[in-house]
């Protein structure tokens, strides 16, 4: 009983902790990113150019120094579930500084990444240096501190608490759960979101007023969308995975593996819209929604940036880009189909992003929170058929 009482309370100040401390990490990120978003509209032609020689730099202080950041997200999950490795302490600052280089010179990421990595590395040093004053032995409960750390940092950038929950729980789902270990994820979660909104941070919301009715041209819709979103998700997360394994590509060194295909990057980030795929792709969702200018590719010139960018080391992540790969082909397929395009868009900012990751809970309840109740079971309906997709045709 004592020893129960002693863990919860050293999750309660754990989870506070690190909540406040992602908070402020989150903030700096995000105020980064949107300072080197900046730089490099006012100077495309320039930063393009330097995109393979960020990569190169990037990628040999991630040798050099890095210590295991340079796995990144993987690095994070591997040690969730063993006891005896621990995350670098300068993964987060790598993470943060690495993620700005990106969007400074042009990559087709996002920051989720780099906000699992500082979560975890938070969580990592205050897990040592609470569990030293309470003389308490946290090997055991190293999982779900990481995780509190992740849902932390997911709910600061996104701005979905609970679906961040989710999110870490998912992300992690090799790992043993335990009823107690929800509390810390609740508390970290929920602290680092009123910290960043306190901030002056506005997360993204958006309502569909007019839904379609659920009738046989909705179900056919939502049918034949769904396999044509998850095929997408599926493809994006293949061809990922085959430029991050790629034996070829990988003999050649970290270094010069990114400054090739960064060539190549850089020239269709410039020649396709100049730079209309760079970044977050935040632009493409905002079009989507409030039918702005759409083209037919654009879903396709998104999806092979990102997979470029992510694939050979930049920083940042795939969450935001999925959303946008998602929301433009959602608007093609509402064109396409007659049928109410927000509510299309929504759909595919959910599913591409759910079946691509693995994690159709956490796209289900992130669309939920962002998009509204009322979108609630056409999301259950078409999550529902993407999972079935995924384990019956893709068989994974």
């Amino acid at each position: 009983m004592k020893n129960n009482l002693k863990t919860i309370l050293f999750y309660i100040f754990f989870s506070i902790t690190v909540g406040l401390i992602v908070a402020g990490l989150d903030f700096i990120l995000i105020k980064g990113i949107e300072f080197g978003s900046k730089i490099r509209n006012e100077n495309l032609k320039i930063c393009l150019l330097l995109l393979p020689f960020s990569g190169v730099l990037t990628a040999h202080l991630y040798k050099i120094y890095g210590k295991g950041s340079g796995k990144g997200v993987g690095y994070v999950v591997e040690a969730a579930g063993n006891e005896e490795m621990k995350i670098p302490k300068r993964m987060a600052i790598f993470s943060i500084i690495a993620t700005w280089f990106s969007h400074i010179f042009g990559a087709s990421v996002a920051g989720v990444g780099a906000g699992i990595q500082i979560g975890a590395s938070v969580s990592g040093i205050v897990e040592r240096a609470l569990g030293k004053k309470l003389l308490l032995d946290t090997k055991q409960l190293r999982s779900t501190l990481i995780s509190s750390g992740i849902a932390a940092a997911f709910s600061g950038l996104i701005g979905t608490p609970i679906a961040a929950i989710i999110f870490s729980i998912e992300l992690l789902r090799k790992n043993k759960i335990e009823y107690k270990s929800i509390l810390p994820r609740v508390l970290a979660s929920y602290t680092t979101y009123w910290s960043v909104k306190y901030l002056g941070i506005n997360f993204f919301r958006f309502e569909i007023r007019e839904l379609p009715e659920f009738d046989i041209k909705t179900v056919m819709v939502i049918i034949t969308s769904g396999v044509i979103f998850s095929v997408v998700g599926y493809v994006f997360s293949v061809l990922l995975n085959k430029l991050k394994t790629d034996h070829y590509l990988n003999s050649l060194g970290s270094e010069k593996k990114i400054f090739a295909v960064s060539i190549i990057l850089a020239l269709t980030l410039y020649f396709a819209h100049e730079g209309r795929y760079s970044s977050h792709g935040t632009n493409l969702i905002m079009n989507s929604l409030y039918s702005g200018e759409i083209y037919w590719y654009d879903w396709i010139f998104k999806l092979l940036a990102s997979v470029m960018s992510l694939g050979v080391g930049y920083q940042g992540g795939e969450v935001t880009p999925l959303f946008s790969i998602g929301a433009s082909l959602g608007f093609l397929m509402g064109s396409l189909f007659k049928i109410s395009i927000p509510f299309l868009v929504v759909l595919g900012y959910c599913t591409v992003f759910g079946v691509a990751s693995n994690l159709l809970i956490t796209a289900l309840v992130l669309g939920v929170e962002v998009f509204g109740y009322s979108i609630s079971g056409y999301l259950a309906v078409i999550m529902l058929l993407a999972h079935f997709i995924r384990k019956r045709l893709f068989k994974i």
